[in-house]
């Protein structure tokens, strides 16, 4: 009988140490990665310095609120952005929706004006800019082939033919690498630019992307943590913010037979700051 007792305590013993390996192990995976998982719904980023909320949206009302955002819209007469005028999509409010405290953009295969997508996109244009401070967007990204959503700043002055004076991307992502966070500082026709490698699949739950600009430095967060910094040509131009979820261009290639539509991008909230002092 003791000797059975001693086996049962062994055992036990055995299955707590191993338990502990797994903990240990599963730790030291997301530790070494920087790998968080999926932030809590209005989860805010730990990010240095002290700020002030200048603008933000939370998307918990029934309709996009007008006073804060433009809706691309490729009807006749009605709102076009300068530089959204790539990709297969047609551009229609239809393609935006708000549920649950998130914005919805879905990209679809279907017949619209003469182009046979549609998805969607706004902008602060006219409405919002900031000149330095923070930027959190949290998402949840779409993918596949051809997908390309993106959020970045442009200045008013940008021209489509010529190029921005500045441009700044915290982060696009080609469809058929939904791991892979691209984020670029534009000046004129040049570009300093990161691809950050070491993320999870971004479709998979909502991520924190943000961007600290001073006059000195950009720096692009994932999480709360800094993964890219540039320190020449930055930005000394109010510039204002655009979402979208493009399909095809330079960037992701066209759609092909292995696309898979639907597609959603989900925004669950924006908020910018200027420092606090």
């Amino acid at each position: 009988m003791e000797y059975r007792n001693s086996i049962i305590v062994r055992r036990i013993f055995i299955s707590f140490i191993c338990f502990g390996l797994l903990l240990g192990l599963l730790w030291g995976y997301l530790h070494f990665w920087n790998i968080q998982p999926n932030a809590p719904q209005n989860a805010q980023p730990t990010i240095p310095g002290k700020w002030k909320l200048t603008f933000d949206d939370e998307f918990n009302g029934p309709v996009l609120d007008e006073s804060k955002w433009n809706t691309e819209d490729y009807k006749v007469g009605e709102y076009r952005n300068c530089c959204l005028n790539y990709g297969v999509q047609y551009f229609t409010p239809q393609a935006l929706s708000l549920a649950n405290g998130s914005l919805q953009i879905k990209t679809a295969q279907q017949e619209m004006g003469t182009r046979n997508y549609t998805s969607g996109a706004i902008t602060t244009e006219n409405k919002f800019s900031l000149l330095y401070g923070r930027v959190d967007v949290r998402a949840k990204l779409p993918k596949t082939q051809g997908l390309w959503p993106a959020i970045w700043l442009l200045p008013y002055d940008t021209n489509a033919n010529l190029g921005g004076v500045f441009e700044i991307d915290m982060m696009e992502l080609n469809g058929s690498h939904p791991n892979v966070i691209h984020m670029t500082n534009h000046w004129g026709k040049q570009q300093a630019y990161r691809d950050y490698t070491g993320g999870p699949d971004y479709s998979q739950n909502y991520h924190i992307f943000s961007i600290v600009w001073t006059r000195q430095t950009i720096t692009w967060y994932i999480d709360g943590i800094a993964r890219f910094q540039v320190s020449q040509h930055v930005s000394n131009k109010s510039l204002y913010l655009i979402i979208n979820a493009s399909l095809g261009g330079r960037y992701v290639g066209k759609p092909d037979s292995s696309t898979v539509l639907p597609q959603y991008m989900n925004i669950d909230y924006v908020r910018v700051y200027k420092p606090a002092s």
